[in-house]
């Protein structure tokens, strides 16, 4: 006789399922940890290298200011002549590092004495001499009276230390509706203009008037803690023509003033009295009371920097003042890459 299989209780079955069920479950809770993990391990390792990367760019970026400023006190000692020239150079690039790791520092080093420093319009002895100076570059530039006064008007009552309304100024009821405060002291940079000029410089502004402002933006600066106009002639560029203009109150026209700069001797003028030899100006009969804000002693000076390390890029802008030949850094800004 043929024997029956044997069959397993009903209850062991069951129990046997659900084991080989908890096994599956803890077998698939245990993958899913596994792959977590090592997310995780992926993420924090990169995130490592990106950290080393970083700090890398970082002090490739501060080697390369280092650098800059190396090559402008050493330019300065020998003389003038040797600093427009150093001027005039286009970016400088380097190759940094090991050649697998696409490393390179760029370089430029451009005058600080090209553009109007608006801490000039606070309160002092020169404060006159450079609200027309502003005033001249406005007006050429277009600029109507109503926006000349408007953005005076703001400035001044930024930089003095009183709380005297201008009508259209900083400390005037209708600005301070709808903006923070006036700071009473000078300015450190111009990232404050787009709140004292929102008119021209805030996200609303129309097509006309961003035009205006293109033309005027690179012809501002701030020298944090000087108050002082100091425009160099050997330093200006045919485009910058109406500073010099500026300077002499409109006495130098713009034609003349951007002829001065195309003729300008390889040495320079290097001084007020060779510039006022010139046949163009000797005709003029200038003075040099007249040419106030006009210098020839080179103080200021930008340094544009730039590191790439890899996948890795950082700018950096030094605004340095020179002194003895020697630099000191004065303001560091990150440049948007």
């Amino acid at each position: 006789m043929n024997k029956q299989p044997h069959k397993l209780p009903r209850r062991l079955t069951q129990q046997r399922g659900i084991a080989l069920i908890m096994v599956l479950v803890t077998l698939a809770t245990v993958s899913l940890l596994a792959v977590k993990l090592n997310d995780r391990t992926l993420f924090s390792t990169q995130r490592t290298l990106n950290r080393a990367e970083h700090e890398q760019v970082y002090w490739y970026v501060h080697g390369a200011g280092q650098l800059a400023r190396q090559q402008l006190e050493s330019t300065l000692n020998n003389g003038p002549a040797a600093l427009l020239q150093l001027l005039k150079q286009a970016k400088q690039h380097y190759p940094a590092g090991l050649a697998t790791d696409n490393a390179e520092i760029s370089l430029a080093i451009t005058s600080g004495h090209n553009c109007f420093n608006l801490n000039s319009l606070a309160p002092g002895a020169g404060q006159n001499t450079a609200q027309q100076v502003f005033n001249h570059v406005l007006q050429t530039l277009n600029f109507t009276e109503q926006s000349r006064l408007q953005l005076s008007d703001r400035l001044l009552d930024w930089l003095d230390p009183d709380n005297q309304r201008r009508p259209q100024g900083a400390e005037h009821t209708e600005y301070l509706n709808t903006n923070s405060y006036s700071a009473d002291t000078s300015l450190t940079s111009l990232a404050i203009l787009p709140q004292l000029w929102p008119e021209y410089l805030g996200p609303h502004s129309d097509r006309i008037k961003n035009a205006q402002v293109k033309t005027l933006l690179p012809l501002l600066c701030v020298y944090p803690g000087y108050t002082g106009l100091n425009i160099n002639i050997d330093h200006l560029k045919p485009e910058q023509a109406v500073l010099l203009s500026a300077v002499s109150k409109g006495k130098i026209a713009m034609e003349l003033a951007t002829t001065l700069i195309n003729n300008r001797p390889d040495t320079g003028y290097k001084t007020m009295q060779g510039l006022l030899k010139t046949p163009e100006l000797e005709a003029l009969e200038l003075q040099e009371t007249q040419l106030t804000g006009l210098s020839f002693e080179p103080h200021y000076f930008r340094l544009e920097v730039t590191a790439r390390y890899r996948q890795s890029t950082l700018a950096r802008s030094y605004l340095v003042k020179a002194q003895n030949n020697k630099t000191e850094i004065i303001r560091v800004s990150r440049v948007k890459n």
